[in-house]
């Protein structure tokens, strides 16, 4: 039989031991009949057969003759192998979907109970789109900072996405965005819309090119450059109650 590290690495790729020996002893003596197998693998009879039509049903082998008392088994290319590592890869992208998933709310806790910032990164269009949604689970308020020829020149369409789905789940919203004709122009589209309160605010209160969505404990900004958008999400109590307290201070001095 093949030595101990090919049927580790068989295993590594997916086959369980009894499929690796039955597989090998295939390999070693071509046709085989089933009754001949368990004296060369150790293995009992009944599992002989039953791990058979495992490698005949993974690709791996083949069965000759209908008759099981005379039937010969022989095996298959090992390209059958393939489907056990596309198997793994499936699995390993659905882990790190789960990952993903898991992450924030679990490294939140942990923060929370260590009270350390958690701070995150995105980058383009599609991570920027993940950092919003994450303000749309909010049960309360979110309070905004807005440059809105910002938005208009690098994100309308994520914007009117983001506005229609947190209108879909109820969620109120005030803005201060700086004093220029898309920041009107916002503030008039925004007149007919009960979940929306925007004020206007002099430029020189408002000194540059970004967003800013502070909401429960979290803050996320937005920012653009030449190569896109990018976001920074930051989780931290005291940092979201110092940005709510500078909004409302910001809000008084606005209209």
């Amino acid at each position: 039989m093949e030595n101990t590290q090919t049927i580790q690495q068989l295993e590594t790729l997916g086959l369980s031991r009894e499929q690796s020996l039955v597989y090998l002893c295939l390999l070693d003596n071509g046709f085989s009949k089933a009754g001949s197998i368990p004296k060369k693998t150790g293995l009992k009879r009944g599992l002989v057969y039953k791990v058979l039509d495992q490698l005949i049903e993974r690709g791996l082998a083949k069965k000759h003759g209908e008759d099981t008392a005379v039937a010969r088994f022989a095996p298959l290319s090992p390209e059958g192998l393939k489907s056990l590592v596309e198997e793994k890869l499936r699995a390993a992208e659905a882990h790190q979907e789960l990952f993903k998933d898991l992450y924030s709310p679990l490294k939140s806790k942990f923060n929370l109970l260590t009270g350390r910032p958690s701070v995150r990164y995105y980058e383009g269009h599609d991570e920027v789109r993940e950092m919003l949604y994450d303000c749309l689970e909010t049960t309360g308020v979110i309070y905004t900072y807005a440059d809105a020829d910002m938005v208009a020149e690098h994100f309308p369409d994520l914007n009117k996405e983001h506005i229609a789905e947190r209108h879909e789940r109820g969620i109120a919203k005030r803005i201060l965005v700086a004093d220029s004709k898309h920041g009107r122009q916002t503030k008039k589209d925004s007149l007919k819309d009960d979940l929306t309160d925007i004020r206007i605010i002099e430029k020189e209160y408002l000194p540059f090119s970004a967003v800013a969505e502070i909401y429960d404990n979290k803050v996320a900004y937005i920012t653009s450059s030449d190569i896109g958008i990018s976001g920074v999400l930051i989780e931290d109590r005291q940092i979201a109650t110092m940005q709510k307290f500078m909004f409302e201070a910001l809000w008084e001095q606005s209209q």
